[in-house]
């Protein structure tokens, strides 16, 4: 693009093979391979782009407006579809989306009606497990007065069966991740204002919720302070959290909850698995200044190797 035309938003296709972008005029999406251009729409004010899970359409934000609203294209058809951001499963045979307390189920990429709703009181988000059939559904309601906040996973098939649930109270947010067999839900659950006066990041907590079992517990950790990250390994076997205090701790725990491995403590505030959770990096960016970045053998449990950069700052 121009400098006349800067470029708001881009983004590759989870396939790689479809590649869109908005140059604050029109909003494109052509292949990669030939460079033939699947949709040219007159969308300026582009800002997100995101691909379904199989890459047959396109969903793009733009900042609200009364008047405004999210547009779905099928960049199978060249067809516009009008939507609110839904979740898709893996196969997109099925796309959630939230209106007030409903969650509306549509079969297939097809909006124009729903074909069943759950009813979640107070819910404020939710997420969509992945892998295939039976799907599921992890929904938060936050805490209210008295009320305590609920994470519940629900089946999206009627009745609609809740097959785990955990209450919890001092909760204003919940951020849910599935693991990839969509078997368990990770909860970071955080409010902004440490009661006790001694984090300025608020607090946090870590919550496991199991589908097969119905198990749900708090996750221990070993130190206290803040939850920096906390992310599922890609073999959806264990996942990896980054807690406490500077210099803070870093480990990996089961699906049990018991923890398996922790580093010694360490300048760190963030964590990657890389695609096939055999590595993992810890790293301590931003306001940390050093930049120390460690590779960790995941099976071994071993340091491959470290390095530091000084005031890097990363973006995901």
């Amino acid at each position: 693009t121009s400098r006349d035309n800067p470029c708001s938003a881009f983004q590759f296709s989870n396939g790689g093979h479809i590649f869109a972008y908005c140059d604050s005029e029109r909003t494109r999406a052509f292949e990669v391979a030939g460079g033939k251009e699947l949709l040219n729409v007159d969308l300026k004010k582009t800002r997100r782009i995101v691909f379904t899970p199989r890459d047959s359409h396109m969903i793009t934000y733009e900042p609200y407006v009364t008047y405004g609203q999210k547009v779905c294209f099928s960049v199978v058809h060249d067809r516009i579809e009008e939507t609110w951001m839904p979740q898709f499963s893996d196969d997109e045979s099925a796309a959630v989306r939230l209106v007030g307390s409903e969650l509306l189920v549509h079969e297939g990429c097809h909006f124009g009606k729903y074909d069943r709703k759950i009813v979640v009181q107070n819910i404020k988000n939710f997420a969509v497990s992945p892998g295939p059939a039976p799907l599921h559904v992890a929904c938060y309601s936050p805490s209210s007065g008295s009320t305590p906040g609920r994470v519940q996973v629900r089946c999206l098939d009627p009745p609609f069966s809740a097959v785990a649930a955990k209450n919890f109270f001092k909760t204003e947010k919940a951020v849910m991740q599935w693991n990839s067999r969509g078997t368990a839900v990770l909860v970071l659950a955080s409010t902004d204002v440490d009661s006790s006066n001694q984090s300025y990041y608020g607090e946090q907590h870590v919550y496991l919720l199991n589908v097969n079992s119905g198990d749900s517990f708090k996750v221990l950790l070993s130190k206290a302070g803040p939850v920096h990250a906390a992310k599922w390994n890609p073999n959806g076997r264990e996942f990896c959290v980054c807690y406490g205090f500077m210099p803070a701790m870093v480990g990996i725990y089961n699906l049990r909850g018991d923890e398996t491995f922790h580093t010694d403590e360490g300048p760190r505030n963030d964590i990657f698995y890389n695609a096939f959770g055999s590595i993992l990096l810890t790293c301590g960016f931003g306001n940390l200044g050093k930049g120390k970045m460690e590779f960790w053998d995941v099976e071994k449990k071993k340091l491959i190797v470290a390095a530091s950069f000084v005031n890097v700052f990363i973006a995901t």
